[in-house]
């Protein structure tokens, strides 16, 4: 990553979310974080170690409140993975599923404003090599 300013608002997500449940400002998380289909197994290492830092616990300031967080530990998937997760239903008893991410229109400097469809063949669930599964 560039600069730090995903890891920073990570950061304030995780202060919202500990002020909404009410849960103590010194706590453990777990993060799971969604990227790209394109590019998920080239960037899952470097984006884990962008937020799973080495000096735990984090400790810093939201809206003038003092945290001290330790993250145990970072899940990545690929982004769309989350709707199947929400809705096993949908694919029980399928032998297997193509997931499709339309995405949006691509803007990068090589793209040409094309609209650029993303896959990924997702194994059954709980196989060996299932990306929603360690």
């Amino acid at each position: 990553m560039e600069n730090d300013n995903y890891y920073l608002l990570t950061l304030a997500a995780i202060a919202k979310e500990i002020q909404q449940r009410g849960e103590k400002r010194e706590c453990a998380v777990n993060l799971s974080a969604g990227l790209p289909l394109a590019g998920f197994g080239r960037e899952k290492k470097a984006f884990r170690e962008y937020l799973f830092r080495s000096s735990q616990p984090v400790s810093f300031k939201f809206e003038g409140i003092s945290y001290q967080v330790t993250i145990q530990d970072v899940r990545l998937f690929p982004q769309g993975c989350s709707a199947i997760a929400v809705h096993p239903e949908f694919i029980r008893g399928e032998p297997s599923v193509l997931l499709m991410d339309i995405g949006g229109l691509d803007c990068g400097p090589h793209a040409a404003g094309q609209w650029n469809p993303q896959r990924l063949r997702l194994p059954k669930p709980g196989a060996r090599h299932d990306p929603m599964h360690r």
